[in-house]
Order: C-alpha cells, then sequence, then structure tokens
C-alpha cells in the first residue's frame, strides 16, 4: 500500500465518523447528547465492517465483475467506505433524533444560543480591515516566498518540458503572492484617502 493509499484509507476509516456528526449536527439539532459520540463509535463499526467484511472483492463479486486491479481495488475500498458512511453512519446520526426528549435536554439553551450565534451576522468595522490588510501582505510575501522556492526548481535536473512546468507553476504563485501583497497597498491607500476626507 503506497503512503497516498494508506492517507486516503485512514482519512476514509477514521475522519469521516468524526465528520458526520459535525455536518449533520449543523442540520439536525434535535438530537440526544449521546448521539455524536455514539455515531463516531458506530462509523468506526462501519469503517471496520468495509475494510473487512464487505471488501471490494466482495463487492466486484456481487457486481459480476472481473478480478480487479490493485488500483481498482483500492479506489473501490475507499468509494464503498464513503459511500457506507454516506448512508449508515450519517443514517444512524438522524435516526438519533427519534430517541430525543426535550423535557431531558439540559443543554438546549447552549443549543439555542450557539444556532443563535450562528445567525447573527458580523459586521466588522475599521480596525478589522486594518487587521486584514496585515493579514494580506504577510500572507503575500509568504507566498512569493513560495514562488521563489518553486523558481529553484527549475534549476533540476529535467527535461525541458518538465522545466518550463515548474516555471510556470512558480510564476502562477509569484503572481498571486504579488496580487496579495498589492491588494493591500491599494486597500490601505483608499482607508487613508477616506481618513482624510470630512
Amino acid at each position: 500500500m503506497s503512503l497516498f493509499e494508506l492517507m486516503m484509507s485512514v482519512s476514509t476509516m477514521i475522519q469521516v465518523p468524526l465528520l458526520v456528526p459535525l455536518f449533520f449536527g449543523m442540520l439536525f439539532k434535535n438530537t440526544p447528547k449521546w448521539a455524536p459520540w455514539a455515531t463516531v463509535i458506530f462509523g468506526m463499526f462501519v469503517s471496520w465492517l468495509m475494510t473487512d467484511v464487505v471488501t471490494s472483492d466482495v463487492v466486484a463479486g456481487w457486481l459480476g465483475m472481473e478480478e480487479l486491479t490493485r488500483r481498482e481495488a483500492s479506489e473501490m475500498r475507499i468509494t464503498l467506505t464513503i459511500a457506507a458512511h454516506l448512508f449508515l453512519t450519517a443514517g444512524f446520526f438522524i435516526t438519533t433524533t427519534l430517541f430525543y426528549n426535550e423535557k431531558n435536554d439540559s443543554h438546549k439553551e447552549e443549543t439555542t444560543a450557539f444556532f443563535k450565534d450562528i445567525e447573527t451576522p458580523i459586521i466588522s468595522d475599521v480596525e478589522q480591515d486594518v487587521v486584514d490588510i496585515e493579514q494580506r501582505h504577510k500572507l503575500g510575501l509568504m507566498v512569493m516566498c513560495m514562488g521563489f522556492g518553486m523558481l529553484t526548481m527549475t534549476l533540476i535536473p529535467n527535461p525541458l518540458w518538465g522545466r518550463i512546468l515548474f516555471l510556470l507553476c512558480a510564476l502562477t504563485v509569484l503572481l498571486l503572492g504579488w496580487a496579495l501583497k498589492n491588494s493591500a497597498k491599494i486597500i490601505t491607500n483608499n482607508l487613508n484617502i477616506s481618513k482624510i476626507e470630512p
């Protein structure tokens, strides 16, 4: 198993069960307080099920497919695991709404306050503009440094098309960094002009 396949497997087996209650918790707020952790545990069970029981070879057999290549088996395993979490783990979380009892919910006020905060628009003031300008300037410098780093990769002994590809990528990153840095200057000038005008 390659490093990429390992990272994809770990992310689908562990991160997706954690993401299901985070995502669906924003849509279904009337769930018992045990629902998120129970969903994560159920999601880990689904991950194990899709890794050891309902493997890509088993599903290929159900579909009447010939033997899968290593790459096809790897991609099918990841796809099947994500699909299983989408239907089984998410379905489990949604089903926990049937066990919700508003009388026993000790976190009702916190939940209501949380969703009220989410729905409240944020209006930034002039002080936030100054922070945004500083961030744009610093981010622009960092991106330009990365662009110069990528530019040095043209020195790696590659065929001409490979060096040209590194050059084009570096120029794109340098252009984006310059645009960020330049936008900070433009906004600073506009803020200074608006402070001068009555």
